[in-house]
């Protein structure tokens, strides 16, 4: 595999956590609203998994210019699995015998995809 090549493997994997790091700081952020009243759209926590969003959407332009598109969106799937697992430590939310079971058959799937 060439540097190059690499590189957009890598990109892909900082798209992966990223959408995933936008998504918690938007449920954190809707959680907060909901308790005080807010607004969700202007709540600080929001503007920021949107602009974190707006970022990632560049990323995902230049991965994808180096990996075929299936590539990409597989290896993007990876992103329901990060999610659930950062619910898990940051949010403490449960982590239950089905999420399990959709984790394994996601990493399952992944790598059949991409052999």
């Amino acid at each position: 595999m060439t540097d190059p090549f690499m590189m957009y493997y890598l990109v892909t994997l900082v798209v992966v956590v990223l959408t995933s790091i936008g998504h918690l700081l938007l449920k954190i952020a809707a959680t907060r609203v909901s308790e005080s009243g807010g607004r969700l759209y202007t709540h600080p926590l929001s503007v920021i998994g949107y602009g974190i969003f707006a970022f990632v959407a560049f990323l995902s332009i230049y991965a994808m210019k180096g990996l075929d598109m299936k590539v990409f969106f597989a290896l993007n799937s990876l992103t329901y699995i990060c999610i659930p697992i950062l619910a898990y430590f940051v949010l403490r939310e449960s982590f239950t015998r089905n999420k399990v079971i959709g984790v394994i058959i996601i990493t399952i799937g992944v790598l059949l995809f991409n052999l």
